[in-house]
């Protein structure tokens, strides 16, 4: 009697542990993505016809990438856009356009030959959101994409009442992230030469 109540109880664990297994891995994570449709966003008052110059994406079209999330799951063929604006990766699921509800969970994000990685606020570091890694681990040098938007009122729009809006892109930020917590912003960059140099003799730091 004892031994059955044992085997019993054993099985409902191991199952439980199976079920849980099973629902970490799953492709598409609800809890990851949601958020909404990317026009909830914070530049959803400007539609396409409205941008006069310029875009807040880093690509204007919708790339297959990979996410990486909750340290060992992978997601493969997703499409993604990044908006440098909002600082937000947009995502195409069911026909619909998404952001990341929870993107702390997210390690990596490959795109193209660009990895990104998303920072978490801290008191120990200025640095949070979404940033460009000139290295896929760590010690890098990363990078924090900026774009401003600015209205440009005419006679034209106003007559039409939308909201004209001219993009541009501006210099980037850049740091050391030696760990989560070591990141250290590095002043006078301009050239991404200078930064790849950096990038490679920080990252040299690794096979030492």
């Amino acid at each position: 009697m004892i031994k059955s109540w044992i085997f019993s109880l054993t099985l409902f664990f191991c199952l439980a542990w199976v079920a849980s297994f099973a629902q970490t891995l799953q492709p598409y994570s609800a809890n990851i993505f949601g958020g909404g449709e990317a026009g909830l966003t914070d530049n959803s008052k400007f539609s396409q016809t409205d941008v006069v110059s310029g875009s807040p994406y880093l690509y204007g079209e919708f790339i297959v990438g990979t996410v990486y999330h909750d340290g060992f799951n992978k997601v493969s063929h997703l499409p993604l856009r990044f908006n440098i604006l909002t600082n937000e990766f947009e995502v195409v699921k069911n026909g619909l356009i998404y952001t990341f509800a929870e993107p702390e969970r997210i390690d990596r994000i490959v795109l193209k030959d660009e990895v990104f990685a998303y920072i978490a606020e801290s008191e120990d570091h200025e640095l949070s959101g979404f940033v460009k890694m000139w290295d896929f681990q760590l010690p890098t040098v990363v990078s924090k994409m900026r774009v401003s938007n600015m209205a440009k009122l005419t006679d034209r729009y106003l007559f039409n009442k939308s909201n004209p809006v001219s993009f541009h892109r501006m210099r980037d930020e850049h740091y050391v992230m030696q760990s989560e917590t070591e990141i250290y912003q590095i002043r006078g960059m301009k050239r991404n030469a200078d930064v790849a140099q950096l990038a490679a003799e920080v990252s040299s730091q690794l096979a030492k």
